[in-house]
């Protein structure tokens, strides 16, 4: 299981790739184009819980997302305190893209993990 896993992100860091994202950028899109509230935008702490990542190590992606015109930076009109990442149209026309190309791949490895929980819960 652990090389199908390994495989499935290889194959979704070369798809990312050929749109010109890093793996580490589509996730960001993918988390922001899944906000919960349908805005497509988060704060810098919300993505950090999202992606398992410490808000220097969001907050750099973000910058290079940025720099790239994948997002935008705006303040939040309830806290001015607060940071949001916006997602731009193209960007998520692009992570739509990537997503429904891995969705073969997706749905193989979905079948595995479902085989081995199958299988672990015959042996218990």
């Amino acid at each position: 299981m652990r090389s199908k896993s390994r495989a499935q992100l290889a194959r979704a860091k070369e798809i990312a790739a050929t749109h010109g994202l890093t793996i580490e950028r589509y996730d960001l899109l993918l988390c922001l184009l899944a906000a919960p509230d349908g805005s497509r935008t988060m704060s810098i702490g919300e993505l950090g819980r999202h992606l398992h990542l410490q808000q220097t190590a969001v907050t750099e992606l973000v910058n290079r997302a940025e720099s790239a015109g994948l997002v935008r930076r705006a303040r939040s009109e309830s806290d001015k305190r607060v940071t949001l990442v916006v997602l731009e149209d193209a960007a998520a026309q692009t992570t739509i893209r990537v997503f429904n190309l891995l969705g073969s791949g997706r749905s193989a490895f979905d079948d595995i993990v479902g085989d081995a929980g199958q299988r672990d819960s015959r042996e218990r």
